[in-house]
């Protein structure tokens, strides 16, 4: 962050909005995919977009996650842990709640009519499948997924931060702190190491609890990719907020982070490619070491070159949450109709992506019309106006 400017870090809102609105692009390219898996297909499709949607896999959700532990530690040092953990039940679980109740039916109707488009299911079968749809079911999560294991996660830092400051382990906490001065290097080390030992470690217990056949241990398999597997990276941005010499390490960058981050994704793009539609233990480890390169070199990108206010930024970043939540049925509807249309997949996919964003972004400012409907889609009341006092009130309005 430059000398001399305000306390609010610019860079990270440009950032965060990109991360969420990558989401677009990802989903969007794994229509015309035939290396990774999605719920709709299109008839063609194309390499350039498979690589594309396998590139975007190693380092999107890490580094948001990053980010988003990053602003935790950041609002829990301006308000405090509870009432921080309390925000957060609001801001992500009423939108959670209210987007599947919602979205969840709506995009399984738009999978039948997919089916339909492309021959799978007869057209009149749609009315005897309305029922299921409307049955409640782990199926109307769908790309929700994040809400719950951000609350999960926030609840998680909580209790860490609670039990750090119980006398017991105050002594513990104290020792921790000279250690990460003595050492800062060890343990800049540690941060790049421990989530890739973690994904490592997730993906091998899921392997094992399959093989189980209990119950439980299904369900863990099942939970275990995605909701255990960026924890490290929640944790790590909430601890580099804490640690400002430990941020500074991290987010510094040159040539060589560039060339690990680039041979990582190239090399998990290319193992995705051998074998569609399956994971390895080699795949988790560079798409984990990708994970850790991309994100510590765009967060320097970030700092470089965008710590300073930008109306567009701030646009984006506040409709972002919004576009998010409505992206992907939106992608579901448009992937539909172009089954129906034969144009090359480039051309279709770039006007998924553009309608999508126009649409949601759209959507997003008429939810700010109503009061009610940011409040149950965002989880925050609408801001005040600020006298022309620039965008900060509104930027804290939407910190997640």
């Amino acid at each position: 962050m430059q000398q001399g400017k305000s306390d609010y870090e610019h860079y990270w809102d440009p950032l965060r909005a990109l991360l969420m609105l990558l989401g677009i692009p990802y989903h969007a390219s794994l229509l015309y995919s035939h290396a990774l898996p999605w719920d709709i297909k299109d008839f063609e499709t194309s390499p350039i977009l498979t690589v594309l949607g396998a590139a975007l896999a190693t380092f999107r959700m890490p580094a948001f996650f990053l980010v988003a532990g990053y602003f935790s530690g950041m609002v829990i040092g301006k308000k405090g842990k509870a009432p921080w953990l309390r925000q957060r039940f609001v801001r992500l679980g009423l939108p959670f709640v209210i987007a599947v109740l919602i979205l969840g039916p709506l995009q399984l109707f738009l999978l039948q009519l997919a089916g339909i488009a492309k021959g799978d299911i007869p057209a009149a079968q749609l009315t005897q499948n309305l029922p299921d749809l409307l049955r409640p079911s782990e199926q109307w999560i769908m790309h929700l997924w994040f809400l719950p294991a951000l609350i999960a996660y926030s609840v998680l830092l909580a209790g860490l931060l609670f039990i750090a400051e119980r006398p017991p382990f105050i002594s513990a906490r104290d020792w921790f702190g000279r250690q990460l001065a003595r050492r800062p290097a060890l343990f800049f080390a540690a941060l790049c190491v421990l989530p890739v030992l973690w994904e490592l470690a997730v993906y091998a217990s899921g392997l094992l609890a399959g093989k189980t056949g209990n119950g439980v241990f299904l369900l863990y398999e099942r939970a275990s990719d995605p909701y255990a597997r960026y924890l490290p990276f929640f944790l790590i941005g909430a601890m580099l907020n804490r640690d400002r010499a430990l941020f500074h390490r991290f987010r510094q960058t040159g040539p060589f982070t560039g060339v690990i981050a680039f041979g990582a994704i190239a090399t998990a793009v290319t193992l995705r490619l051998q074998n569609p539609f399956t994971n390895s233990a080699m795949l988790v480890l560079v798409s984990a070491i990708a994970a850790v390169a991309a994100s510590r070199l765009l967060i320097d990108i970030a700092c470089r070159y965008f710590d300073r206010p930008s109306r567009l930024a701030g646009r984006m970043t506040d409709a972002s949450f919004t576009i998010y939540l409505l992206h992907h049925p939106l992608i579901y509807a448009f992937g539909t109709l172009f089954i129906l249309v034969s144009l090359p997949p480039i051309l279709e996919f770039a006007i998924i992506v553009a309608m999508t964003t126009f649409t949601a972004y759209l959507l997003h400012q008429a939810i700010r019309r109503s009061p009610l409907a940011l409040f149950l889609f965002n989880g925050i009341r609408k801001p005040r106006a600020a006298n022309g006092i620039g965008t900060g009130p509104a930027a804290s309005q939407t910190l997640r």
